[in-house]
């Protein structure tokens, strides 16, 4: 016995072309609604952003119309300070390349408030304060907003005052670059200890291959200088 012939459903053709467009309203909803979260978004940040690029230039009007913002140097004489402190720079082989300079410049803070022990509201040329804490202030000639140009200029400037304490280090334990001609003399230079040499090798080294263009290494950076110079809101 035959098995009885399977009826099909026949679908209306109208139906299947309703569904597609059921289906393509509703894909065209979601894509909106994705959109608009984004559009949404952006604009939250724009807001954000602005609002704290005003927050950052009421700052630096208060400080630079107020007699007691001025700090105890400019930010020239603060990197001349740094070049000429006393500093180990066997340290450096201990550290992070990330965390080099901004230690280095926390140090030197640090040293600074110090030596004004009796003015234990010491104001330094760089600043950040709570009401823009991702926000840098650097005083030369007046208070400003330190943008990531500017700042990618000062890094390479408190890169070169290590590679000086670098060369002190070396003038100390390594003694005096010798001179490229032969001299005559029949005094024989003095022997050199090789592990100091190799450790002022590794120590070149390392501060040489930091990446100052990097923008991971200046914002780390400058959010381990904000930390260490926080100058409270009068």
């Amino acid at each position: 016995m035959t098995d009885p012939v399977e009826k099909h459903k026949i679908v209306d053709p109208m139906v299947i072309e309703l569904l597609k467009t059921v289906q393509c309203l509703t894909d065209k909803v979601s894509q909106l609604e994705t959109a608009i979260d984004k559009i949404n978004a952006n604009i939250k940040r724009d807001t954000k952003g602005r609002s704290s690029s005003r927050k950052g230039e009421s700052i630096v009007t208060r400080l630079n119309e107020s007699d007691n913002s001025l700090p105890a140097m400019n930010l020239d004489s603060f990197i001349d300070f740094l070049t000429q402190m006393s500093y180990d720079a066997e340290n450096i082989m201990s550290k992070k390349n990330i965390d080099i300079i901004a230690d280095f410049v926390s140090n030197g803070c640090t040293k600074l408030r110090n030596r004004h022990t009796r003015c234990q509201d010491i104001i330094l040329p760089i600043a950040s304060f709570t009401e823009c804490p991702t926000m840098l202030f650097m005083f030369d000639t007046e208070w400003r907003i330190c943008t990531p140009a500017l700042f990618s200029q000062v890094l390479r400037r408190f890169h070169l005052c290590i590679m000086s304490q670098c060369e002190r280090w070396r003038e100390k334990n390594v003694g005096p670059p010798r001179p490229l001609h032969m001299v005559t003399s029949n005094v024989s230079a003095p022997a050199r200890d090789p592990r100091a040499i190799a450790k002022d090798q590794k120590i070149s080294t390392k501060i040489y291959s930091l990446n100052i263009s990097s923008t991971r290494f200046i914002s780390h950076t400058k959010s381990l200088i904000c930390t260490a110079t926080v100058i409270n809101e009068k």
